[in-house]
């Protein structure tokens, strides 16, 4: 939980949900995102980001993204992505085999929506790792 000195309370959350080849997958999913629930509901806070990598493209019809969206809604949750900003094409990219995908998201409650300044990807360094960096900019003056 963050708390600013305007005494806005935030409730942040990262995650990595598991990938959606393993026959128990549902089912872990669904005890994750029950756990995240109850995170949520037994922390008041006035605004809640949860981000990750969540192994599932946003708008797909997966399990993963049709269980995820059952939970943004009940949360009031926004994705960044839907805000208008540039489209971001990939943020997980495997070389070897040349597979892209957008997988990792920032969703945040609807009440924080309008402070969301800048939605992009972030690739301007050297990058060890299949994933890129994914910026979420909030004004804070608005919170």
């Amino acid at each position: 939980m963050l708390e600013f000195v305007n005494g806005f309370k935030l409730l942040l959350s990262i995650v990595y949900l598991p990938c959606s080849y393993t026959d128990a997958y549902e089912s872990e999913l669904l005890e994750i995102l029950g756990f995240i629930e109850q995170c949520v509901s037994c922390n008041p806070a006035d605004g809640v980001i949860l981000l990750g990598d969540m192994n599932f493209e946003w708008a797909s019809t997966s399990v993963g993204g049709r269980l995820f969206a059952s939970l943004a809604e009940e949360l009031k949750l926004t994705c960044c992505a839907d805000l208008g900003f540039n489209q971001i094409n990939r943020t997980y990219y495997q070389e070897s085999s040349g597979n892209c995908s957008v997988i990792d998201h920032v969703f945040v409650d609807s009440c924080l929506s309008y402070s969301v300044s800048k939605y992009e990807i972030y690739d301007e360094f050297v990058n060890l790792s299949d994933h890129f960096r994914v910026v979420c900019c909030l004004v804070t003056a608005q919170l």
